[in-house]
C-alpha cells in the first residue's frame, strides 16, 4: 500500500539548507509519496526545485485545498497563503479519500490548529523529529547510523544558531530551546544507547 506524506516546507528546508542532507531527503522520497501544493512549492528552496530527482519524486496538487479548512480558520487573512495551511488541506483531502500516513508540521500554531479542529488528522500529525524517529524505529526506512547523523546535524545547527546575534536569524529545522532539550537531545541519547545495545 502506498504511504502518503504531506509535509510543510520546514521539513524540506531542514534537510536541504539547515543540515544539508539532500541525499537523505531523496532517499525518504523514494520510500514514501510526498505531496505539496503551489503555495508550499513557493516556500521550498529553489535548489530543490531544480533537482531532477526531487521534481520527479514529488506530487504537486494544483487544487486549492485551503478551502477545505476555511470554515475552521480563525487567523488573519494574510495567513491564508501560509504553506502549512495548504499542507493541512491536502492532508485532510488525502486522509478522507486515500491513505495518509503522516502530516509533518513544525509550526506550533498550525500544529495546535490541527489538534483543535481535525480529530482524524491528529493521530497522523508529527513533527520533523518525530517523523525521523518513526523512519528509524518503526518503518526501518532509515538506518540507525543515518538517523543519528541527521539528529547530530540538527543539534549542531541549533547550537550554531544560538551563537548568532541577529534579529533576522531563522531557527534551523524549526527547533527552539524546549524542543532541543526535551526531544532532540533525549532522542539522540536513546538512539545511541539502543544502537550500542542492539535494540534497533
Amino acid at each position: 500500500m502506498t504511504e502518503n506524506i504531506v509535509a510543510d516546507s520546514s521539513f524540506f528546508c531542514c534537510c536541504e539548507t539547515d543540515i544539508r542532507k539532500r541525499e537523505v531527503l531523496l532517499l525518504l522520497m523514494s520510500k514514501y509519496d510526498f505531496f505539496i501544493g503551489n503555495k508550499l512549492q513557493n516556500e521550498i528552496p529553489n535548489s530543490l526545485l531544480i533537482d531532477e530527482v526531487f521534481v520527479h519524486s514529488i506530487y504537486v496538487k494544483e487544487e486549492d485545498f485551503f478551502e477545505l479548512i476555511r470554515p475552521f480558520f480563525k487567523r488573519s487573512k494574510k495567513h491564508e497563503d501560509d504553506g502549512e495551511y495548504e499542507a493541512i488541506g491536502i492532508a485532510y483531502h488525502l486522509n478522507e479519500h486515500y491513505n495518509l500516513k503522516f502530516l509533518i508540521l513544525d509550526d506550533s500554531v498550525a500544529y495546535k490548529f490541527v489538534k483543535a479542529n481535525f480529530k482524524d488528522l491528529s493521530n497522523k500529525l508529527t513533527r520533523t523529529i518525530g517523523f525521523i524517529k518513526n523512519c528509524c524505529y518503526i518503518d526501518k526506512s532509515l538506518s540507525p547510523e543515518t538517523t543519528l547523523k541527521l539528529l547530530l546535524e540538527m543539534k549542531k545547527a541549533f547550537e550554531t544558531y544560538e551563537t548568532i546575534i541577529s534579529d533576522r536569524k531563522v531557527r534551523p529545522c524549526s527547533l527552539d530551546r524546549k524542543i532541543y532539550s526535551a526531544i532532540l537531545i533525549p532522542l539522540i541519547t536513546q538512539l545511541q544507547d539502543d544502537n550500542k545495545n542492539g535494540r534497533i
